[in-house]
């Protein structure tokens, strides 16, 4: 089975590579079928996915509760807790019909990188603010 929505690979303003993963989950968050392009998951195939992970228990209901084809959710600046290292994705999910059944489309887009180089840029700015504040004192 393919996956129905293949998302390209992109790029941000500045030019760094922003990776896509797309999962198919039944509506037991099984997975069905994954592209794997972050991560592997056929690992997670024998078991609901809400059962490695927290957060993705936290909000299934949620995800469920979802109207088919009109509505998605997002959720910005997720630290994964189920890869290795230390990551930042954005999660979506939506409902969608495949081979006539409901189905959950889990996209992850991984902005790690963007995220690490925003940090980085606050904390400068914050440095810089406080040696400035410190100077007038």
């Amino acid at each position: 089975m393919t996956l129905p929505l293949i998302l390209q690979p992109t790029t941000t303003d500045d030019g760094a590579f922003v990776s896509h993963q797309q999962i198919l989950l039944d509506q037991n968050a099984n997975i069905i079928e994954s592209d794997d392009t972050l991560f592997p998951t056929r690992a997670l195939y024998q078991r609901s996915i809400r059962t490695v992970s927290p957060f993705l228990k936290s909000i299934w209901n949620d995800v469920l509760q979802l109207k088919l084809g009109y509505e998605e959710i997002h959720f910005p600046c997720v630290e994964t807790d189920f890869v290795a290292q230390k990551q930042w994705f954005i999660y979506s999910f939506s409902k969608i019909i495949l081979n006539n059944e409901i189905a959950i489309l889990w996209t992850i887009v991984d902005y790690s990188n963007m995220y690490h180089s925003d940090i980085q840029s606050q904390q400068s700015k914050y440095d810089q603010y406080l040696s400035q504040d410190f100077r007038k004192n």
